[in-house]
């Protein structure tokens, strides 16, 4: 099932501490965010049971662990996406054009852009070749 990655501020909280925990108690999350920031183990229970709800973490027994449901790298892919979708209404390619044609990119940022453009192009060359093979090898 695909999650909408709608989060309030106080919910990614939760989520970043158990992506960079991994898989944790309840009372040791309500412990960490009542001495990050001052919450009460209610508060920390409430937000927990939401995202349970939501299907962004599960909850396992005994000793209610929580654990993200996908990783925060899948989580990043999946906002971009929806920020273009719904708040740009633009494709990718369109966003990369804008930022292109903005004169506050530097000879560095473009230079860094350039790099990771041509990585990307290398590992989806080296994938489209790896997959090619598997399906001449299954003729």
């Amino acid at each position: 099932m695909k999650k909408k990655m709608g989060l309030l501020p106080g919910e990614l909280r939760v989520m970043n501490l158990i992506w960079d925990k991994g898989p944790i108690r309840v009372g040791e999350l309500a412990a960490q965010l009542s001495a990050e920031a001052g919450w009460s183990e209610d508060t920390a229970c409430t937000i927990t049971t939401r995202l349970i709800e939501k299907g962004f973490i599960r909850r396992t027994e005994p000793g209610f662990v929580c654990e993200p449901t996908f990783t925060r790298k899948e989580a990043r892919r999946r906002w971009i996406r929806s920020l273009l979708d719904s708040i740009f209404g633009i494709s990718l390619k369109q966003l990369f054009a804008q930022m292109l044609s903005e004169p506050t990119v530097t000879d560095e940022e473009m230079t860094e852009l350039r790099r990771m453009l041509e990585e990307a192009v290398a590992r989806w060359d080296r994938e489209g070749a790896m997959a090619q093979d598997k399906r001449e090898e299954g003729k």
